[in-house]
């Protein structure tokens, strides 16, 4: 009888092993396949950031961005003011007296004060 008793918690040991076994590769099944769902949501989001990446950085949209809300124009489309055609030596001439009359104005503003300061000091 003993021997029966023995061999039944034997054969229920066993069984309950196998199945704490089964139960456990049943919840690592079932995170594996949550862990897949995951990764695959995943690269989706990848794969349409990298599509939203690649539209944000498209040379067309920064140009249009560019023209449209910056005000920029392309290098070959700037425009100058055209050259006037008028005598350099006059032009000089004028420059010159006026720089040489500017000037003469500045030292005559400065030099009384220079002499107050001198006066002073002595």
């Amino acid at each position: 009888m003993a021997l029966y008793g023995v061999a039944i918690c034997l054969a229920v040991m066993i069984a309950l092993l196998y199945l704490s076994q089964y139960a456990v590769l049943a919840h690592l099944s079932l995170q594996i396949n949550n862990l897949q769902e995951k990764v695959e949501a995943l690269e989706r989001e990848n794969c349409n950031l990298e599509q939203r990446s690649a539209y944000l950085a498209s040379l067309d949209r920064v140009e249009r961005i560019a023209r449209e809300d910056l005000g920029m124009v392309p290098f070959q489309e700037i425009r100058y003011l055209p050259r006037l055609n008028t005598n350099v030596e006059m032009d000089t001439k004028v420059v010159k007296s006026e720089e040489e009359r500017a000037v003469s104005k500045l030292v005559n503003w400065i030099r009384p004060k220079t002499a107050l300061a001198e006066g002073s000091e002595q």
